[in-house]
């Protein structure tokens, strides 16, 4: 399996044959985007949703697994 992570939505086309998968965010919680802003940029992507990931860390110390749901299924939304 081959990970392309910019860490960002790519300006460029990232669905290559070699690229399996692509991380269009890698950040902190605190700086996950509001999602009309992500929902716009992730819409221009080729592809199916099952090509682009998502990488969360440095969640606030509170959170707990009810709060972690909604997020997951939010981003899952926004990519949809």
């Amino acid at each position: 399996m081959v990970i392309h992570n910019p860490g960002v939505v790519p300006k460029a086309n990232p669905t290559v044959p070699q690229i399996d998968v692509t991380a269009v965010f890698e950040w902190a919680y605190r700086n996950v985007p509001i999602k009309d802003k992500s929902k716009s940029s992730l819409a221009v992507l080729p592809g199916s949703r099952s090509n682009y990931r998502v990488l969360i860390h440095g969640l606030p110390k509170e959170f707990r697994q009810v709060g972690l749901r909604k997020l997951i299924n939010s981003m899952h939304q926004n990519v949809a």
